[in-house]
């Protein structure tokens, strides 16, 4: 089995995509900002795609991960097979709401077939008035 090509991911407002299969992605944000330290944020989406390097279907893991390592959220599903060996794979993951509680950096994990193949950070930032 090849090993499998990060290609990109995003966190953003929303994400879809296109009759024509075009990816639209609206709103890339990098923090989310709070007035309080227990939050519940979303909807929002996570956008991701990598080139699998094979025609065989993929286990994908999606894990939100706090600054103290606790997974705040966990998402498990299949993907592909891809069309041919040079072709990428993407995947758009809708949520509708996690809790933040540690202000801070945060990761969201990407695992494919068990294999870490990205973490994307984001910050939770609190002000208070």
């Amino acid at each position: 089995m090849a090993k499998p090509i990060f290609n990109f991911a995003h966190i953003c407002e929303n994400a879809s995509i296109t009759s024509d299969g075009r990816v639209n992605i609206l709103g890339i944000f990098t923090s989310i900002i709070a007035s309080s330290k227990l939050f519940v944020y979303g909807p929002f989406s996570v956008v991701f795609n990598f080139t699998p390097g094979d025609k065989n279907p993929h286990e994908l893991k999606i894990l939100i991960r706090s600054l103290s390592n606790e997974d705040i959220f966990n998402f498990d599903d299949k993907i592909g097979p891809a069309t041919d060996d040079n072709s990428a794979l993407g995947y758009i993951l809708n949520i509708r709401r996690v809790k933040l509680e540690e202000e801070g950096e945060h990761f969201i994990v990407f695992y494919v077939d068990n294999n870490l193949i990205h973490k994307l950070s984001f910050n939770f930032i609190v002000k208070t008035k």
